[in-house]
C-alpha cells in the first residue's frame, strides 16, 4: 500500500524532553513523528437539523492499537462513507498507511436524531476489528424504526469487510452498548422501546443479546430487570439492599446461558463489561466517584450506598472529560483513578491505585502534571483530569486534563487540554503533552521496537508520536 506524506522528526536517542516555560519542573514531551492521515479536512456533522445543534463528525474519532502494534483510527464522515485508517511501523522512518471505507450513517440519516456509541474494538486475537454506531431518532427514522445500531466486522489480516448488520432488522431495541467479549462473541444490551410507556411500573426490561464473531449470527438472549423506586422513598437501606439482591439473583438465573457464554458471573458484571470494558469496580471506587465519599456524615454515606446498590452501568456516562472520573482496570486487576479531594480547590486531584478488592495501594498528589501545577494553562476556570489508559508492562500511566469555563446554554469554553504521563509502578511524573484547545484529541499507549510511546490524533487528520523516556 502507498505511504502518504508525513513530517519526520524522529530521534529516540535525542529524547524529547525540554523544560516548560511556565514551570521549571515540568517536562514537555515533544512529538518525534507526525504522520498525515488520509482523512478529508472537512467531514461535516451529525444531527444538525434546525433547531437542533449538530456534532462535528471529527468529535466521534476513535483510536486503537492492535496486538501487532499497528494503529487503527476510526473516523465517521457525514457522507456515509466512514474511514478506517491503519498505520504500520509508525515508530520508524517509513510508516505505511492504508485506508478502508466502512459503511456508516450519513448526516441526512441522523437528521432529527442522536448519534452515539461510536466505537472501534479489536478482538483479543487481533484478527478482527468491530466498528459500531447507534442512532436514536426523535420519531421513526431510517429503516422504519426509532432505534438502530450498525455493526461492521473487518478482517485485519485480509484488510476487508467481513459483514455488517443493523439491529433494527431483527428487533426494536435501543441498544446502548456493543462490546467485543472475545474472539467469538459481541455483547449488546438495550432498552425495549415499550418500557417508556410503562411510566409508573419502575421496572425496565433490559434486552441482553450475543452476536457471533465474525459471522454476526444471533446467539443466546435474555431479558433482565432493574429496580428503580420499586420500594418507595420510605424504605430503609436494608430493605433496598435486600430487594436489589433478590432481583439480581433472579436476573442471573434468567440470563444463565448468556453469562456462561460470556464468562462473567452476574448481570451487573455483564453491564459493567459492556459499558466500561471491565468488571464491576470495588465499592470504595463507586462511593469515591460520587464526590462525597470523604464525608464523615453517616447519613450521606448511607444515601450514596443505597444509590449505588440500585445503580448500574447506564448511570455513568463514559463520554466527556468533565464527567465522572471513571477508574481504569489494568490487566493485573489493579484500578487506577484520579480523585478530586474534598475540601480542596478545584485543582486538588490525587492519583490513586487500588487492588482488586478496593484496598488503596498508592495515593499521590502530583506537583506538576495535573491541575495543581498548571495554573497558567488552566486559568481561572474549572480543571478536570482522568486516567485514560495504563500499561503495567511498559510502566506507563496516561491521563488527560482539560481546563474550561461555562459558555452559553450547554456549551463550554475550553482553555487548555493536555496529556500527562506517569510511571504506573510508583506514580512518578514523567512528562506532559500539550494539545490543541480547539480540537478533540484521542490518545493511546503504543509499543514500538520495545519502547513505550503515546500516540495521539486530533481532528482525525494527523497521528503524532511521543516517546516515553525509559525508567
Amino acid at each position: 500500500m502507498p505511504k502518504i506524506g508525513h513530517r519526520f522528526a524522529f530521534s529516540v536517542a535525542a529524547v524529547l524532553l525540554i523544560l516548560a516555560a511556565d514551570a521549571g519542573a515540568q517536562r514537555v514531551l515533544n512529538a518525534v513523528n507526525e504522520i498525515k492521515l488520509p482523512v478529508p479536512s472537512s467531514l461535516g456533522g451529525f444531527g444538525g437539523q434546525f433547531p437542533f445543534i449538530g456534532e462535528p463528525a471529527k468529535s466521534f474519532s476513535t483510536l486503537k492499537v492492535a496486538p501487532n502494534q499497528s494503529v487503527l483510527s476510526f473516523q465517521p464522515d457525514a457522507n456515509g462513507k466512514w474511514l478506517l485508517v491503519r498505520v504500520k511501523q509508525w515508530w520508524t522512518k517509513d510508516p505505511v498507511t492504508e485506508a478502508l471505507n466502512i459503511p456508516g450513517w450519513s448526516g441526512a440519516d441522523v437528521n432529527f436524531g442522536d448519534l452515539s456509541g461510536v466505537a472501534l474494538q479489536i478482538a483479543p486475537g487481533g484478527r478482527y476489528a468491530v466498528a459500531s454506531a447507534a442512532v436514536e431518532w426523535r420519531s421513526n427514522g431510517k429503516r422504519g424504526h426509532k432505534f438502530d445500531t450498525l455493526i461492521t466486522v473487518v478482517d485485519l489480516e485480509r484488510w476487508q469487510i467481513v459483514g455488517s448488520t443493523h439491529t433494527a432488522d431483527t428487533e426494536e431495541v435501543s441498544f446502548r452498548g456493543a462490546r467485543v467479549l472475545n474472539d467469538h462473541w459481541i455483547a449488546l444490551q438495550g432498552l425495549d422501546k415499550e418500557a417508556f410507556a410503562r411510566e409508573y411500573s419502575h421496572v425496565y426490561d433490559r434486552h441482553n443479546r450475543l452476536i457471533s464473531l465474525p459471522d454476526l449470527k444471533s446467539g443466546p438472549t435474555c431479558i433482565s430487570k432493574r429496580p428503580n423506586f420499586l420500594l418507595g422513598a420510605r424504605a430503609s437501606d436494608a430493605e433496598w439492599r435486600a430487594a436489589y439482591q433478590k432481583l439480581g439473583a433472579e436476573n442471573d438465573a434468567t440470563c444463565r446461558e448468556v453469562l456462561e457464554v460470556s464468562g462473567v458471573s452476574s448481570v451487573k458484571d455483564w453491564e459493567s463489561l459492556i459499558y466500561k470494558g471491565h468488571g464491576t469496580m470495588p465499592e470504595v471506587l463507586l462511593l469515591q466517584g460520587t464526590g462525597i465519599a470523604d464525608s464523615q456524615e453517616p447519613r450521606l454515606r448511607n444515601a450514596v450506598d443505597r444509590d449505588n446498590s440500585n445503580s448500574d452501568a447506564w448511570s455513568i456516562s463514559y463520554y466527556g472529560t468533565n464527567g465522572s472520573e471513571l477508574p481504569v482496570e489494568s490487566t493485573s486487576h489493579r484500578w487506577y483513578a484520579t480523585h478530586y479531594v474534598i475540601g480542596t480547590s478545584s485543582r486538588g486531584y490525587a492519583l490513586e491505585v487500588f487492588d482488586a478488592d478496593g484496598k488503596r495501594l498508592m495515593s499521590q498528589a502530583p506537583d506538576h502534571l495535573l491541575c495543581a501545577g498548571n495554573g497558567s494553562r488552566a486559568g481561572n476556570g474549572n480543571c478536570v483530569c482522568r486516567v485514560d489508559e495504563v500499561s503495567e508492562e511498559q510502566d506507563t500511566l496516561l491521563t488527560s486534563c482539560r481546563a474550561y469555563s461555562p459558555g452559553l446554554v450547554d456549551n463550554e469554553n475550553t482553555h487548555a487540554q493536555w496529556l500527562s504521563v506517569f510511571r504506573s509502578k510508583n506514580l512518578v511524573e514523567v512528562g506532559l503533552v500539550d494539545l490543541s484547545k480547539d480540537k478533540r484529541t484521542v490518545s493511546v499507549i503504543g509499543v514500538g521496537d520495545g519502547h513505550a510511546y503515546v500516540l495521539a490524533v486530533d481532528a482525525g487528520n494527523v497521528l503524532r508520536v511521543y516517546a516515553v523516556p525509559a525508567p
